[in-house]
């Protein structure tokens, strides 16, 4: 987790006032609202750049980002796609239009 010790008690009531959240509609995890939108469009300005980025991981219980080691380099001339409905929305994405490909599949 994030350096501390968090026994499953903990764990499981972080879980459930999550859930109590969710269920009277305190929070929406669906909203493009949740992305932490500089990060994710330095990180992608960086891959298309070539830069290697490190890639974090979310944990919901502590509501924290977790960098692990992994990172990403894109190759010359290689694709990135990236998958979910905000991909699409120019308020999350904010790279250049002439670098980017927009597309709907169903």
């Amino acid at each position: 987790m994030s350096g501390k010790k968090v026994t499953f008690e903990q764990q499981l009531a972080r879980l459930e006032e999550i859930v109590a959240a969710l269920e009277k509609g305190d929070v929406d995890l669906e909203s493009p609202d949740r992305l932490d939108k500089p990060l994710l469009n330095a990180q992608l300005e960086g891959i298309v750049k070539g830069e290697t980025v490190k890639i974090p991981t979310f944990d919901f219980i502590n509501n924290a980002r977790l960098y692990n080691g992994e990172t990403l380099t894109r190759k010359p001339n290689e694709l990135v796609i990236i998958e979910g409905i905000h991909a699409l929305n120019p308020d999350a994405v904010t790279l250049p239009h002439d670098s980017t490909v927009r597309i709907y599949v169903s």
